[in-house]
């Protein structure tokens, strides 16, 4: 994996949430220290971005991003790392 990676996250509105999506997100950065995660801004720009989503409606997938995109609506974190993990390999 090459180093210097940049996730932009986005979280859905938390209207129906069934996980704890802050919790997630702060477990993936302390899983992987290599990536530089931060709230996405269009003007910052990032290899890819995670679209949180508390329950299984997609509401995040309506958008239209820049660079790749990845749903992550489960708290499983094993299932989550797997993302990030393809992510992060497919930068380089």
């Amino acid at each position: 994996m090459k180093t210097g990676i940049k996730a932009g996250v986005l979280f859905c509105g938390g209207c129906n949430p069934r996980f704890d999506r802050l919790q997630l997100y702060q477990r993936l950065c302390e899983r992987f220290p290599e990536i530089s995660f931060s709230v996405f801004n269009e003007d910052t720009g990032c290899d890819f971005i995670l679209l949180i989503n508390g329950c299984r409606s997609e509401c995040l997938l309506t958008g239209t991003y820049p660079c790749p995109a990845a749903l992550i609506n489960t708290g499983d974190l094993n299932a989550a790392c797997e993302i990030v993990d393809r992510c992060a390999q497919a930068c380089g």
